[in-house]
């Protein structure tokens, strides 16, 4: 599935003694600190599971991401990371909360709106609940990928 429901990018690592391996081991512990409800790996590749059904708090990294792959590649000069999140559950959430609930409580409350009115607060309601986790993690991932060059914290 494209964009919304899917985020692509890379991250170069410019830590020129990096190798693969450690990176991913890296990858691994900070998913594990953040709570990842699965985490696997095949080669060079780190598969996690997450979403906002897990016991963690609303500003954990994870929580809007309902699962995702990073591949980690050596360069001349670091490790790039190229990385693949899904916002799928997200979207779902966003649409039942917007249209099945705060759909009726608009037309229940404000019986004199128009139809234009209607739609047009349900889709700031909408932008605001999907867009804004949206461009919030697609700023978060990468600056949490990018902090792999140091060893995870105690």
């Amino acid at each position: 599935m494209p964009f919304p429901f899917i985020l692509t990018g890379w991250v170069f690592l410019d830590e020129p003694g990096a190798d693969v391996e450690t990176v991913l081991a890296r990858l691994d512990a900070e998913l594990d600190r953040y709570r990842a409800s699965s985490v696997r790996r095949e080669g060079t590749t780190i598969h996690f599971r997450a979403g906002m059904f897990r016991f963690v708090d609303s500003w954990n990294l994870l929580v809007p991401i309902d699962h995702g792959t990073v591949t980690a590649l050596r360069e001349p000069g670091g490790v790039t990371l190229e990385y693949r999140i899904s916002f799928v559950h997200l979207f779902v959430v966003t649409v039942l909360i917007v249209f099945g609930v705060m759909a009726p409580v608009l037309l229940l409350q404000q019986p004199g709106l128009t139809p234009a009115g209607i739609v047009g607060m349900l889709t700031l309601m909408w932008l605001w609940l999907f867009g804004a986790n949206l461009a919030i993690s697609a700023v978060r991932f990468p600056k949490f990928l990018q902090r792999l060059t140091s060893p995870p914290a105690a």
